[in-house]
């Protein structure tokens, strides 16, 4: 669990420095999410009946590594690329 929404792009970016020295490494249904103890926490906005993407998954396109915030599999937010677009 992450206690600030600030502390995810670090250990994202540890984790894609890990799956790149190690390929085999398995990754692929890695999340955390937000603790509901965290200051960044917010309630559901009960007019919308959405849920606040509390959740983050590792994203793999192609060659390309990411992030999102995704509440499941249905609603997710964009993705954060860790690498840079391929020329």
């Amino acid at each position: 669990e992450f206690q600030h929404i600030s502390d995810v792009p670090g250990v994202m970016n540890t984790l894609y420095s890990l799956k790149k020295q190690r390929p085999r490494l398995l990754l692929k249904d890695w999340y955390g999410k937000l603790s509901e103890h965290s200051p960044d926490w917010y309630e559901m906005d009960h007019d919308l009946d959405e849920a606040p993407p509390f959740e983050v998954w590792l994203v793999q396109a192609g060659s390309r590594a990411g992030y999102r915030w995704q509440v499941d599999d249905t609603m997710s937010c964009e993705v954060n690329w860790l690498d840079p677009e391929p020329g």
